[in-house]
């Protein structure tokens, strides 16, 4: 099996939940998924033989959920830290490992997703180059923060599940929050990937501009929003190598980490997994979004704005 087929296996671990009820704003609904019984940090000399244990596990369908996952903890291990960018050193034969590094700002989230694309689009070995519609996107994220109008929800205005909203008028953007306790999964899990909340946020203003967003077609905003989302994990994470580390570890029980970190990475590889089939109504659908038909789209001045 390869490296790449083994991620997908750990990605569809946790990747269906069930619906729930709709909230505004990018959501996290999936509970902690079921982790490793014990996480040890295995030596170089044994990671040979812990990679084909996981491999024979994830090709046998007998092997239960809680075996595969700890299993995997065998492999990685317990080695991430939120003080350091840096994970343990241990050679784990070339998987990718998350970008730790954090600003613990809003700024450092639009600066890592901007340098992210412009990477990509210059690296002659990318699977792909950025796509223009996230392009575009960062553009819009990055006027609202020079504008001042993006920020950290310090007055408890969102739901607590509630990552973070693009709030406007029917002819005029007011702005993105992300939840005050946003900040802390931002340590956690670094700029990076934390960006990708961001970039979802600034898709809502570039779709708002361009005459494609109201409040009463919510999947069709949602949708729009999490695909270009998910270009933007494409290429952070291309082999989604990334992802699957942060999660084994996030999600130990052995890890200090809080629960939010854990669940904002199976959020990330629940639209990776979703994203990977094309299957953007089922995405929506399992996070509880619902069209609100009878709906009307508020004006200038009236101050009631909509949410993502």
């Amino acid at each position: 099996m390869t490296s790449v087929s083994l991620l997908t296996a750990l990605l569809a671990l946790s990747a269906v939940e069930s619906p729930s009820r709709a909230q505004l704003g990018v959501q996290y609904t999936a509970p902690m998924p079921e982790a490793p019984a014990a996480a040890g940090t295995p030596q170089a000399t044994a990671l040979v033989d812990e990679t084909d244990k996981l491999n024979d596990a994830l090709a046998n369908p007998a092997v239960s959920r809680d075996e595969l996952h700890g299993r995997a903890g065998n492999l990685f291990g317990n080695i991430m830290r939120p003080e350091s960018s840096a994970v343990g050193n241990v050679d784990l034969r070339g998987w990718d490992k998350p970008d730790l590094e954090t600003s613990g700002s809003v700024e450092g989230l639009v600066d890592k997703s901007g340098n992210t694309i412009a990477e990509a689009k210059f690296k002659t070995n990318a699977e792909a180059p950025p796509a223009p519609e996230l392009e575009d996107a960062w553009v819009y994220g990055r006027e609202l923060h020079q504008a001042g109008m993006m920020e950290y929800d310090q007055e408890g205005k969102l739901d607590k599940g509630t990552l973070g909203a693009f709030l406007y008028t029917k002819t005029a953007a007011l702005g993105v929050l992300f939840n005050k306790a946003f900040k802390d999964i931002q340590k956690w899990v670094g700029d990076q990937f934390a960006a990708a909340t961001a970039v979802h946020e600034a898709a809502h203003a570039r779709d708002h501009a361009q005459g494609e967003l109201n409040n009463k077609e919510v999947k069709k905003g949602e949708k729009q929003a999490f695909e270009t989302e998910y270009k933007y994990l494409r290429l952070v994470d291309p082999t989604g190598q990334k992802l699957a580390y942060a999660r084994v570890n996030l999600c130990s029980p052995s890890s200090i980490a809080p629960k939010a970190a854990c669940d904002y990475v199976t959020h990330l590889a629940k639209i990776s997994w979703y994203g990977e089939k094309g299957d953007w109504d089922g995405l929506v659908s399992s996070l509880g979004y619902e069209d609100r038909p009878g709906g009307h789209d508020h004006h200038d001045g009236d101050g009631h704005p909509s949410h993502d």
